[in-house]
């Protein structure tokens, strides 16, 4: 058991709360999952303690349990980040969704790190072209476990090689300390590519580029809310997928 889930079952033991019980369980269970190579075959529920349940907690329990309880629920992404090299968690109905919507049968993922995405979307019957420049795993070591083979391809070599070969273009979680996501969608301009490019991450916050968001325009619809439904973020964060136009 890793370091942060004994901290975590500790935590919970000592605070008896079904509501934090039950988030408990689907951290147990999504890394059991994880652990077998396999997915959640759905999105987490929200985590965390709301305010004023928090406050009936520790009104009850130990304040400090329960603040620290409420900081680890918190933090699951980060322990993925650590354990598994994951910083957007995909789930198997939200890929098969996606396959579904837009009709996909062959994707490329860029700047897919371990490329659980592709894993994904794999397991929901497309044919995946998985790519990353790999210069994160150097000092990661994470990144010797990918999920899928990845192509050593930064993002725009790979859009400009296969963009006209798959149905769709993903690209979760570009970093939003340079600018390559910029330069990624000026290429998907420049080669009036026709596939529609998913990003998926959080608005203005810990993805992307500022020049990326100022200067992208985004498509809407049933498909991407149906999409986004089922992908609520299940911490603080407001991850979604995003349609560039």
């Amino acid at each position: 058991m890793s370091t942060y889930l004994q901290r975590l079952e500790i935590a919970v033991a000592a605070v008896d709360d079904l509501v934090a019980a039950r988030q408990v369980q689907a951290i147990r269970q999504t890394i059991q999952d994880l652990r077998r190579q396999d997915l959640p075959s759905q999105q987490l529920p929200s985590l965390g303690l709301l305010p004023d349940h928090k406050a009936d907690l520790m009104a009850q329990f130990s304040p400090q349990t329960v603040q620290q309880l409420d900081n680890l629920l918190n933090n699951f992404r980060s322990y993925l980040s650590r354990a598994f090299g994951i910083w957007s968690l995909p789930n198997l109905h939200t890929a098969s969704l996606l396959k579904e919507k837009f009709g996909l049968q062959t994707v490329l993922e860029i700047m897919a790190g371990n490329g659980y995405w592709s894993k994904a979307l794999q397991l929901a019957g497309c044919r995946l072209i998985t790519t990353d420049s790999l210069e994160w795993a150097i000092t990661s070591n994470t990144g010797a476990e990918p999920a899928v083979p990845v192509h050593n391809c930064d993002a725009v070599k790979a859009l400009t090689k296969w963009g006209r070969q798959v149905d769709a273009i993903i690209c979760a979680w570009a970093p939003n300390f340079n600018q390559t996501d910029w330069q990624l969608l000026q290429t998907y301009r420049e080669l009036r590519l026709t596939s529609p490019l998913f990003f998926i991450g959080e608005r203005d916050g810990a993805t992307n580029s500022p020049r990326f968001w100022s200067e992208a325009s985004f498509s809407a619809g049933p498909a991407l809310a149906a999409i986004n439904r089922s992908f609520r973020s299940f911490d603080f964060l407001d991850e979604k997928f995003f349609l560039v136009k």
